[in-house]
């Protein structure tokens, strides 16, 4: 489980910021405006972030970003790299897959742009550039 203090910094590719249509699998039909925000493996294992598999405690994080463009949003630990593995490989965010699209376009988000993930607690996120 995360505690505060626990950051890690991601490198965006196309994919993260336009999920919605940039994507590889046709396992449903393309929507504009959907991102997210990688997990890494070591990242994950490292500091426990899990998904709805894992049973024992919530996927979902509160998140704020550090410019006050959101405060006390929520974000939700998903995918998996095999099938039933309860380590995250995403944040999204929850019940809103095009929740984190305003903010990467207000920082102006772009291949290669940096985000930091910050855990505050085990359930709060900063997320900053």
């Amino acid at each position: 489980m995360p505690k505060a203090g626990d950051k890690f910094t991601v490198t965006l590719r196309n994919n993260h910021i336009g999920w919605g249509t940039v994507r590889k699998t046709n396992t449903r039909g393309r929507v504009k405006g959907e991102s997210y925000l990688p997990i890494p493996i070591v990242y994950a294992r490292k500091f426990s972030i899990t998904n709805l598999h894992e049973k024992v405690r919530s996927n979902i994080y509160t998140f704020s970003t550090k410019d006050g463009f959101y405060t006390n949003q929520e974000l939700k630990a998903s995918g998996c790299r095999k099938k039933g593995d309860k380590l995250a490989k995403n944040l999204h965010g929850n019940n809103n897959l095009k929740l984190l699209t305003p903010w990467y376009t207000h920082i102006g988000a772009k291949k290669g742009t940096q985000i930091t993930i910050e855990f505050l607690s085990p359930t709060e996120i900063l997320l900053y550039v």
